[in-house]
């Protein structure tokens, strides 16, 4: 979920097509019926959004698909957004911009254990 497209549209551009399918959705309520076990394997976060409302989204995420892996990308780390995050159940905390050969690498390890 991101409220730019910009995220996606690099997050598409790093991944195989023939490997993974990208569903950009602004707000968690767009993606609501998308939160289904068996129906997402991975989500992926801009962090571009307010302190609470980021932390709000990351909690609905976790209680609708509790084992899903999470990544969050941000511009800057701010320590104490990203240990709340860690806290919530996200997987990794990436920095932009996004770099193909670490998300595959990460998108690789995640989704085949």
């Amino acid at each position: 979920m991101a409220q730019h497209p910009a995220l996606a549209e690099s997050i598409r551009a790093a991944v195989n097509p023939e490997k993974f399918r990208i569903i950009h959705r602004l707000h968690v309520a767009e993606a609501e019926p998308l939160l289904n076990p068996g129906l997402i394997d991975l989500c992926v976060f801009d962090a571009e959004f307010a302190f609470t409302e980021g932390l709000w989204a990351l909690e609905k995420v976790r209680q609708k698909l509790p084992t899903c892996p999470i990544l969050v990308y941000t511009e800057s780390k701010a320590w104490e957004w990203e240990e709340e995050a860690y806290l919530q159940g996200v997987t990794f905390v990436l920095t932009k911009p996004v770099r193909a050969r670490l998300l595959n690498g990460l998108l690789e390890r995640l989704l085949t254990a």
